[in-house]
């Protein structure tokens, strides 16, 4: 029986999770260089006292598990408080969801037939690993900020915010790029034969199930691009000098990182993860057409995924199982 606090939860979660990045926190503009003056709480500035410099694993990592953690230890307070309270919203949903009843959460089922509890607490769970994923790309770009002084990361020209990054999803200028356009025509025009020619069984989405594909799409795209394309990818480039090399080794742990029962092979995540790397790559290493494209991606398969679930099972849609 599908429960209205916890179609409720997820509403006021994604409502907080995506005002994050809007505009209740002033945003720098768009392509702001690294010399541009800072007018953001996401800014990059290390304001602890001292010149030590910060490490670009410890750092980092410690404050995905912990969201704000080397914002505070920065003196980021602002940012770090951001980041903590999307983290806690997320714990306390899928929290929540755990709790309220004595049925067990299987949050490794397949994704149409999830019941609003269960949509909760996976949720919460990705709404967590984004706190974190957001954190550690401002803890690493703030080292990165420091060690430009030091001729390091020279690559990295374009100092590009979180605040940015968490309204990403919302730029639809984006489409107007062949680069975005084209893959996302791809999807929806493979989904819309499969429908007509498969003699699928679909049903009608309902809200539940729009709250949800919205948020899991948006943290994927916002969370895992600031994880994989920003932290991870930009630290082997530096690390290696290979642009190449950074980016089929970063897409190819992020298709390790989508290994499932229901993916047991997941080449479409190389793939679509080596085209993200490049794309960030070609838009001088900056994420936000990487989050657009990414997160509407899964939403187009998502939706797909719930469409076509039945009552008595879930049909595996080969193109919507293609999700990132």
């Amino acid at each position: 029986m599908r429960s209205k606090t916890q179609v409720a939860a997820v509403t006021v979660a994604f409502l907080i999770n995506t005002m994050g990045g809007m505009t209740v926190f002033a945003q720098p503009p768009s392509g702001a260089t690294e010399d541009s003056p800072s007018r953001s709480i996401y800014d990059f500035e290390i304001r602890r006292a001292g010149k030590k410099r910060s490490s670009l694993y410890w750092h980092p990592v410690s404050t995905f598990f912990v969201p704000g953690l080397a914002q505070f230890t920065n003196g980021q307070t602002e940012a770090g408080f951001v980041y903590a309270g999307v983290g806690a919203v997320g714990v306390g949903t899928a929290i929540g969801a755990l709790v309220s009843n004595s049925d067990s959460v299987n949050a490794s089922a397949d994704l149409g037939n999830l019941n609003d509890r269960q949509k909760a607490f996976v949720w919460g769970a990705q709404t967590y690993q984004t706190a974190g994923s957001l954190s550690t790309y401002h803890a690493f770009r703030s080292v990165v900020k420091q060690r430009q002084e030091l001729g390091e990361f020279g690559f990295l020209k374009v100092d590009e915010h979180n605040g940015e990054l968490m309204t990403a999803p919302f730029k639809v200028e984006f489409l107007a790029r062949p680069s975005t356009f084209i893959p996302l025509a791809l999807l929806a025009g493979g989904l819309i034969y499969y429908h007509n020619n498969e003699g699928s069984l679909t049903r009608p989405l309902t809200l539940s199930d729009g709250l949800f594909s919205a948020g899991a799409s948006y943290n994927a795209g916002v969370g895992e691009e600031a994880l994989f394309r920003g932290y991870l990818m930009m630290n082997l480039r530096e690390s290696w000098g290979s642009d190449f090399w950074s980016n089929t080794a970063t897409a190819a742990i992020f298709a390790a990182a989508h290994l499932s029962e229901h993916n047991k092979y997941p080449w479409p995540q190389f793939i679509m993860g080596y085209y993200l790397g490049w794309m960030t790559q070609a838009n001088q290493w900056t994420l936000a057409e990487s989050i657009f494209l990414h997160t509407w991606w899964d939403v187009l398969a998502l939706s797909a995924a719930m469409a076509e679930s039945t009552t008595s099972g879930a049909v595996w849609l080969p193109l919507a199982m293609i999700r990132f």
